[in-house]
């Protein structure tokens, strides 16, 4: 990136140019290890890539935040300065623990840039796992809902044929009663006499 697209004056010293240069190379380091591969592109200036990055960020989030954080490379610049506003007023209602202004987006102020971006970064990466373990959870509950594994298959059907076995066992050997009580007995007795008698 050149001077004038990283914002700098062109008086600016050496240290303030590759210190910069060197912040702007690791944001887009961040960005892409997050997932923002436009980041990548050589051609696309550091404001679009850092607005874009920003508001791909918040969007990748799951927050909700009532504001349009639609970014378009064909924007102009009121829209991009607009969308600039919009993304500082997303991060104050995420409660981004360092505070940025609209000025330090439009201006590229990587060092006000940069522990933006770390925390919305740890944010997405964080949303991202959370959401993929639910996402599994979810996967692994219908898989077991309507999926029958062959092991499983194999213990059913030998929990059925050890229940008929169990069963025909106890019909073979089901104790024979012996004695039986008489007929006419059983009538006369009362029923005390008869819990005495047996």
């Amino acid at each position: 990136a050149e001077v004038s697209s990283l914002h700098l004056a062109a008086e600016s010293s050496k240290e303030t140019i590759s210190e910069a240069q060197r912040l702007h190379d690791e944001l887009c380091q961040m960005l892409v290890a997050a997932g923002y591969f436009r980041a990548r592109i050589p051609t696309l200036p550091p404001f679009d890539k850092m607005l874009g990055g920003l508001a791909w960020c918040i969007s990748c989030s799951s927050v909700e935040v009532d504001v349009d954080l639609h970014f378009d490379s064909e924007m102009t610049l009121g829209q991009k300065i607009k969308l600039g506003e919009n993304v500082t007023a997303a991060l104050r209602k995420m409660a981004c623990p360092s505070p940025l202004q609209p000025h330090q987006v439009r201006g590229l102020d990587f060092a006000a840039l940069f522990p933006v971006f770390q925390w919305l970064v740890k944010h997405v990466l964080a949303t991202r796992e959370q959401r993929g373990a639910q996402i599994r959870r979810y996967s692994e509950l219908k898989f077991k809902g309507s999926t029958v594994m062959p092991e499983d298959e194999e213990r059913e059907l030998q929990q059925q044929r050890s229940e008929l076995l169990v069963r025909s066992v106890r019909e073979k050997y089901q104790p024979p009663r012996q004695f039986r009580q008489r007929q006419g007995k059983r009538g006369t007795m009362s029923g005390v006499q008869h819990v005495q008698c047996v």
